[in-house]
């Protein structure tokens, strides 16, 4: 799919708010971007990937705490020099990047490395979920079943003590 661009020459901009060529040429010199940068320059950055259809998706880049978009891309299909690209603009732009909790692409770990990475607990639930069915026969499929649908509401200490048997 294509991208939507929406071109006016300055005579249908006259016509359309009936205002003359020179009204419109004005108040277009008047008008200026702004770009609004956080003074706080500390990160944690979200990464994820949505799609709509097959072939149209973003790749957004999210302050965790301030929840503003940092960098988006609109993809076809996401790869990592999209998320290359998406980290590197931040941090032109003066960020320092504290952290990264990402989706569940493969090879991002690597790519990153020189980051803190984190999967997000939702992309781990998942990626164990795909493996096990829902109603799973062996015990320890069944122990871990149990484990990994607490995982998105437990801490560390507490998913630690899940793990080595203390319910």
């Amino acid at each position: 799919m294509a991208r939507l661009y929406i071109w006016q020459t300055l005579s249908q901009l006259s016509e359309r708010y009936k205002i003359s060529i020179s009204s419109v040429q004005r108040y277009l010199k008047k008008a200026r971007s702004t770009r609004i940068i956080s003074s706080d320059k500390k990160v944690v950055v979200l990464i994820d990937a949505t799609y709509w259809g097959r072939n149209f998706g973003v790749v957004v880049f999210k302050d965790a705490h301030r929840k503003k978009i940092l960098w988006r891309k609109f993809v076809r299909y996401e790869t990592l020099a999209d998320y290359q690209e998406g980290v590197v603009c931040p941090e032109d732009n003066g960020f320092k990047i504290n952290g990264i909790v990402r989706d569940g692409l493969r090879g991002i770990f690597s790519l990153l490395s020189k980051y803190k990475v984190h999967m997000c607990r939702y992309h781990q639930v998942n990626i164990v979920k795909r493996y096990l069915t829902l109603q799973p026969e062996l015990e320890a499929s069944k122990e871990l079943l149990n484990i990994i649908n607490i995982l998105a509401h437990s801490n560390r200490e507490d998913f630690l003590r899940y793990l080595n048997g203390g319910y």
